[in-house]
């Protein structure tokens, strides 16, 4: 039972870190070149009240991946993948403690630690390489064993 609720939890997690950034991104999309106080302007003036509560659902949501954007990242380390001799992580913390983090979470169960790879990543970006979702804090490490 404590296993089903850990790994529940842990797949929360994920559809958090995987969804969220995503859906930021959409909504800095959808605000992008938007006067959403002349359209609620608009909307009054158009007695469209029909539309205010959508008109200001959008503004807060605005304002809301706006203060997010501010906050501070916290400092992280997560794992992407691991596989049989091959490792990513996101973190913000130093090479060093990312690796020993790793080696912690996920032993190799052989005789070799895990280590940050000298090669590029697979799709030829450079390892370290900065992560897409936060890249002024955060990069993505290669690591192999």
């Amino acid at each position: 039972m404590a296993d089903a609720v850990a790994e529940k939890a842990e797949a929360d997690a994920e559809y958090l870190r995987t969804v969220l950034p995503v859906a930021a991104d959409y909504v800095r999309q959808l605000a992008d070149g938007v006067d959403f106080d002349r359209l609620k302007r608009i909307a009054q003036q158009a007695r469209a009240a029909h539309a205010l509560p959508l008109i200001s659902a959008l503004i807060a949501a605005c304002e809301a991946v706006k203060q997010a954007d501010k906050a501070p990242v916290p400092e992280s380390f997560t794992v992407i993948t691991v596989g049989l001799c091959v490792a990513t992580v996101c973190t913000s913390v130093t090479n060093d403690e990312a690796t020993g983090r790793l080696n912690v979470a996920h032993p190799t169960g052989i005789s070799t630690r895990w280590e940050l790879a000298g090669d590029p990543f697979p799709n030829g970006d450079p390892n370290p390489s900065p992560c897409r979702d936060h890249p002024d804090t955060h990069r993505h490490l290669l690591f192999h064993c």
